[in-house]
């Protein structure tokens, strides 16, 4: 199971916050098939970061297998 819980995440730059996802839910049960869809820049690629735990949210929380990351 996957779940995002209200996450948000922010990329500061020089002074300049750029926000990639903001208050995202969505819950993957075992077995579900998703596609994640949307023009360039939407954040489809900070999700996917964010799911392989392979960065943090800055708020919010990432539930993997039950397990809080």
């Amino acid at each position: 199971m996957l779940v995002f819980d209200k996450v948000t995440k922010l990329y500061q730059r020089r002074g300049l916050a750029t926000r990639a996802l903001d208050g995202l839910s969505i819950r993957v049960q075992a077995g579900e098939f998703v596609a994640v869809v949307g023009p360039s820049g939407s954040g489809k690629s900070t999700l996917l970061h964010l799911a392989a735990c392979l960065d943090v949210p800055t708020s919010g929380e990432v539930v993997v297998d039950n397990r809080t990351r």
